[in-house]
């Protein structure tokens, strides 16, 4: 019998109806914990019976076709169309429809996981059967096996961060990348002053699963203010954006999520002159944070936070852009650095694809995203630069970059050219097409031979029985003529080089007053390798708390790098590495890199932005959520352990023999 205070119980956690409540209790034996976690973890599903009673006899009797010794493995159509009257044209479904119906007005308040998940595809197949594979191997272009689902969250302990750790935010179920860039931005200190300095609300209205993407069930400011709707959807973006500033920086939270970012109207507006949406989406959060917050400060100069633009020296033209997309397989030279990269990209050979190009404008934060499908190489195949000087790009030193470039162009065609040099100095054909590469080597080895210079002259040719010295003297003369020659060529060579570096180092020096506008230098703060694993710097100090300190050393070494890692099982870990990890890793671990580089004076503040006292309430109120979370799963555990230990108690104690058992073998005896 279900008692009406346990039925009160569960429609108040799940808000069924009472007989729903009631019946759901029945179906798991009055066992209330089963029943709420079935309901809140399937759904709907949970009130419906199972009853896996079935007659085993009904497995050994014959079915519709099974004596048909021709019918495939799977089958869809009967095996006898006449009985059933059907259209032939339709086609049968590729899965079942569902056994839940979402009708229900529970559903709708709490929706189960199935509801957070993308769309499912839906179709037909083409035929009436499902066949087996009949080849080993299938294009791949045309088809393709993808994870698609919920990313699982550890317990609420393992959820915890230490005191040093920075916020990381979880990844989404696609390959979206903005989860990986919003937790970078959130340690570059100027965007952090930008966030922070601006409107900010009374109230921002916790609900209590915001930090892991959940659908909010209210409102959130729009009772606080008075906007018009674009207005509106602008500062709920902007609010947005400073929660998870302020989350990033105050939580104790090990990681948040942006789904709620996401959902935002303003975040999915387009650009006006965009056909399309911007993907991926970390881009869409450049320039939907540049819309938001230049509305309601109108005294910043936002559109150099994020954006770039570029100017074509062909035509003049002018293309803004967020992020310097490079497939390095574009680029037919021999690639050794970043600096090579962009000197193609932006200088460009006269053989190859690209329009020489300058950088207008300089933003804040450049993103440079690196992608490579080549097997040639693993990874990127180039190496990596923690510190960027963009000075040479800039179109106020096109000039005197276009002299250096020049000069860097004909030293390395002299370089080149000192190459078939020694390639033909030491290169040898022989009569039958086969190629010697390096005399110079067969040369020494040959003289080894020679009596005055090793003490195997046994093995030596004689001539009329005398060893043939002259001969060993006519090639010590040619071998010491050819190394001359070689060494003199390889001298001019890094005569040449050593020029290029020189070109090289000048366009990279901090303080150029050669150079008309500064040569803007750019750290790295964040590496981004695929949705899971993401390399942070963290740690900044502003001008004026870094002189108040007595021990500041005016050359700090550098931040603290962190790899962040958030498995698909849910499993996370947060560790420190160190920066030659970091570029190691973006060089060699993946084809497909984002480097986010902030300006110097995008990190070196003079002073950072107090966080405002309702973003403060709003994560100290989520702190508490948080503890209580953690609090309960602990006392959850406890309980359990203690049932555990009562069970095996009741299971092994000795039970003494009943009055029953004692009559039992009194009738036995007699």
């Amino acid at each position: 019998m279900v008692s009406d205070e346990n039925v009160d119980m569960v429609k108040e956690i799940t808000n069924l109806s009472r007989v729903d409540a009631r019946r759901l209790i029945e179906i798991y034996n009055g066992d209330l914990d089963a029943a709420v976690v079935q309901f809140l973890t399937n759904g709907q599903e949970a009130l419906v019976k199972k009853d896996t009673a079935w007659d085993e006899s009904a497995f050994a009797q014959d079915r519709d076709g099974g004596t048909e010794t021709n019918v495939p493995s799977f089958q869809i159509d009967s095996s006898m169309p006449d009985l059933i009257q059907v259209d032939p044209n339709l086609s049968a479904m590729s899965r079942p429809p569902s056994r839940v119906s979402f009708r229900d007005g529970a559903t709708e308040i709490f929706p189960g996981p199935e509801d957070f998940m993308g769309e499912q595809e839906s179709g037909v197949i083409g035929g009436g059967q499902l066949r087996p594979a009949t080849q080993a191997n299938y294009d791949s272009s045309k088809w393709a096996l993808t994870l698609h689902g919920e990313i699982d969250d550890p317990d609420p302990p393992d959820r915890r961060k230490t005191d040093d750790e920075p916020t990381f935010m979880k990844p989404r179920h696609d390959d979206d990348l903005l989860p990986n860039f919003v937790a970078i931005v959130t340690h570059i200190p100027l965007v952090r002053n930008i966030v922070f300095s601006g409107r900010t609300g009374v109230d921002y209205r916790v609900w209590a699963n915001w930090w892991n993407g959940s659908i909010r069930e209210e409102e959130s400011l729009e009772s606080l203010i008075d906007l018009n709707d674009e207005e509106y959807d602008d500062w709920e973006l902007m609010a947005e954006i400073q929660r998870l500033f302020a989350f990033a920086e105050l939580t104790i939270r090990s990681y948040g999520s942006v789904e709620n970012l996401t959902r935002m109207r303003s975040f999915q507006n387009l650009p006006p002159d965009s056909d399309g949406p911007i993907l991926p989406s970390f881009k869409q959060f450049m320039h939907s944070f540049e819309i938001s917050f230049s509305r309601f400060q109108a005294d910043l100069n936002l559109s150099r936070l994020f954006r770039a633009a570029v100017v074509k020296e062909e035509d003049g033209e002018t293309a803004p852009f967020y992020t310097l997309d490079i497939d390095l397989d574009d680029l037919d030279e021999v690639l050794e650095d970043l600096y090579d990269t962009l000197d193609m990209v932006f200088w460009a050979s006269p053989d190859s694809n690209f329009e020489v190009a300058s950088l207008s404008e300089a933003p804040k934060v450049l993103t440079v995203q690196l992608t490579r499908s080549s097997t040639k190489t693993d990874g990127l195949g180039i190496s990596i630069a923690e510190y960027l000087y963009m000075g040479r790009y800039m179109t106020a030193n096109q000039e005197m970059a276009r002299a250096v470039r020049d000069a860097i162009s004909t030293a390395r065609a002299e370089v080149k050219k000192h190459e078939k040099e020694l390639k033909k100095l030491l290169e040898f054909t022989k009569k039958d097409g086969t190629v010697v590469p390096d005399m110079l080597r067969v040369f020494d080895d040959v003289l080894r031979c020679a009596p005055n210079r090793s003490n195997v002259s046994e093995v030596v040719p004689r001539v009329n029985g005398l060893k043939d010295q002259s001969m060993f003297d006519e090639l010590d003369k040619a071998y010491q003529k050819l190394k001359a020659n070689v060494e003199a060529v390889e001298l001019k060579k890094k005569g040449v080089i050593a020029t290029v570096d020189d070109h090289q180092n000048w366009l990279k020096a901090e303080e150029n007053k050669s150079l008309p506008a500064k040569n803007r230098g750019y750290q790295l703060r964040g590496v981004i390798m695929n949705k899971n694993t993401t390399y942070l710097a963290q740690g900044f100090r502003s001008k004026e708390e870094a002189a108040q300190e007595d021990d500041w050393d005016p050359k700090p070494t550098g931040p603290e790098w962190w790899k962040f890692y958030f498995g698909t099982a849910g499993t996370t870990s947060c560790d420190r590495v160190d920066v030659s990890d970091v570029l190691r890793a973006a060089e060699n671990d993946s084809k497909n890199v984002v480097l986010v580089y902030a300006s110097d004076d995008a990190v070196d503040v003079p002073k950072l932005t107090p966080i405002p006292e309702a973003l403060k309430a709003f994560v100290a109120l989520d702190n508490k959520t948080f503890e209580r979370e953690v609090q309960t799963h602990v006392d959850k555990n406890r309980e359990a352990v203690r049932k555990d230990r009562d069970t095996e108690w009741r299971d092994f104690r000795m039970i003494p023999p009943s009055k029953s058992d004692d009559d039992m073998w009194t009738n036995f005896i007699k």
